[in-house]
């Protein structure tokens, strides 16, 4: 990685899955993606590090219908 070909990346995602729960028996679930990147000498003799873009994702799951239940993505 890096114009000499030496630098490394590593990557570490934090994913929180959270489910609210509605009145009417529906949840919402939400997926949230923190990615926490470091990375050594992509340009030599520097290092960087700190969080990425954060990506969220949302989900209504209406109520069970029959023990059966369906998702949409948001």
């Amino acid at each position: 990685m890096g114009a000499a070909g030496t630098g490394t990346r590593t990557t570490l995602n934090f994913l929180p899955v959270v489910p609210f729960a509605l009145e009417n028996g529906a949840n919402i679930v939400t997926r949230t993606i923190i990615p926490y990147v470091r990375q050594r000498d992509v340009v030599p003799g520097t290092s960087q590090s700190g969080v990425g873009d954060i990506l969220l994702n949302a989900w209504y799951v209406p109520p069970t219908v029959n023990g059966l239940t369906w998702g949409g993505r948001s």
